[in-house]
């Protein structure tokens, strides 16, 4: 028995059953909603501390020089060595527990990790250290941290310098990406809304639709079946 497939018995009866089709899409929603929140878990923060590099000289300051100090300053800031003894600055400046908020339960991070939390470079005659974390006050603290290890060792390794702490910043970088709970919680709710609705449209399609099951004389006529009545007649 050939099967026909009627497009405008199909949209009727996606209308019978809109019911259906709106439950599983708030159903889906809902859960698209919570899995966005849960997905995103706390804020992130990230702080910026900078150091201004200058040249101690009575003259006026030669440009050529401080650029290729800075330079060298970038070449060694960017050196694993460099990550290492940064890390164990902040090591020294906060608590185990503390540590462990920042470097997620990593009592000796890998490079690859650190860098992703830590990150060390240059813009101009500044030298800058951004760290981010889920908890603010933690971010400034290991900044400062980092910084101080900065100051001090470059004050260390190069002659000639005068390196001064600039205004440090934080940022909630979890708005800036707009990654908050809340915006993810809409954009998953929003995906699973919609999922919901094609997946109540496809379970009308295979389970009503491409029934063989035969609720009317117009199916058996479909089917090119024979109709009591009209055998009678016959």
């Amino acid at each position: 028995m050939e099967q026909v497939f009627d497009l405008r018995e199909f949209i009727v009866n996606i209308f019978r059953k809109f019911k259906l089709v709106i439950i599983m899409a708030v159903v889906f929603g809902l859960l698209g909603g919570v899995f966005g929140f849960m997905r995103v878990g706390k804020d992130k923060f990230t702080t910026t501390s900078a150091t201004s590099v200058n040249i101690i000289t009575n003259q006026t300051t030669d440009a050529t020089a401080l650029t290729n100090i800075m330079t060298s300053i970038r070449d060694t800031v960017s050196g694993d060595f460099f990550y290492i003894g940064v890390l164990n600055s902040i090591k020294k400046n906060v608590d185990n527990t503390e540590f462990n908020e920042i470097f997620d339960g990593q009592k000796q991070p890998s490079i690859a990790s650190l860098k992703e939390i830590i990150k060390i470079y240059v813009n101009g005659n500044l030298v800058l250290i951004d760290v981010a974390t889920t908890n603010e006050a933690l971010s400034i603290e290991a900044g400062n941290a980092g910084r101080k290890h900065i100051i001090e060792q470059l004050g260390k390794n190069i002659n000639n310098i005068n390196l001064t702490e600039q205004t440090q910043q934080t940022v909630n970088t979890s708005l800036q990406n707009g990654d908050t709970p809340k915006s993810k919680a809409i954009k998953f709710g929003v995906l699973g809304f919609g999922g919901g609705m094609v997946l109540a449209i496809l379970w009308i399609f295979f389970i009503d639709i491409m029934s063989l099951k035969v609720k009317s004389a117009d199916d058996l006529r479909k089917y090119n079946l024979p109709i009591l009545g009209e055998i009678a007649k016959g």
